[in-house]
């Protein structure tokens, strides 16, 4: 399985509070099966994580999704990590937003 984000250039780069940003990620399945995966995005900073949201997808073999992830963030103690993680596959990825 592959998970990666897409146009990784231009990820969100700084923290914008009460704004809503967005980015998006692919999940592509090399698994030679049907899956579902299942995902959480999630927002960690040196107070707290939270979950900004969940999803699934369900894949053939070879198959590609792209997932439009938006989120707003009310507060933050600094610099935060945004990671998305495939649950089952114990698979993340992740980036930072400096405040």
């Amino acid at each position: 399985t592959e998970l990666y984000f897409e146009d990784h250039i231009n990820l969100p780069k700084k923290v914008e509070i009460e704004k809503e940003q967005s980015f998006r990620f692919t999940i592509h399945n090399l698994e030679y099966k049907d899956m579902t995966y299942l995902y959480e995005i999630k927002a960690s900073d040196e107070k707290e994580t939270i979950t900004l949201s969940t999803g699934s997808a369900t894949l053939s073999q070879d198959e590609y999704k792209t997932i439009v992830a938006r989120y707003t963030l009310a507060a933050t103690g600094g610099r935060t990590k945004i990671e998305v993680l495939l649950v089952h596959q114990n698979q993340p990825i992740h980036f930072w937003l400096e405040k």
